[in-house]
């Protein structure tokens, strides 16, 4: 997996098993992959206009991390435009656009590998 997975989950607790099974505990949720973009991708299209991540992670441990998005965030990225994005940049921008207009934006999470 090169990009990032992002997790919807109103409860913060089933994210515990990611702690003790890492990324096989994913099966068990409802997620999205992304092909190419990681984290700091995320980050940087933020630029200073907000900030990516929210409060405290739910899953830190040596090697993977899961924290909530925050909500504007979401807005700030999504709605942006990106003209210099690559096709599979924006590909995976639309995949996460999607999975946002299914699932909501306020219970998104990042889970990210190190």
């Amino acid at each position: 997996m090169i990009g990032i997975t992002f997790i919807h989950e109103a409860n913060p607790e089933r994210l515990r098993p990611i702690e003790e099974d890492g990324p096989d505990a994913l099966d068990d949720l409802t997620v999205v992959n992304m092909e190419v973009m990681n984290s700091l991708d995320f980050t940087v299209l933020c630029g200073r206009s907000v900030k990516w991540n929210q409060g405290e992670p739910a899953v830190l441990l040596e090697d993977l991390v899961v924290v909530r998005v925050a909500p504007e965030a979401l807005d700030h990225v999504l709605d942006g435009r990106h003209a210099d994005l690559d096709s599979d940049q924006l590909a995976d921008l639309n995949r996460l656009r999607t999975f946002v207009m299914q699932h909501g934006k306020e219970h998104i999470w990042e889970f990210a590998t190190f």
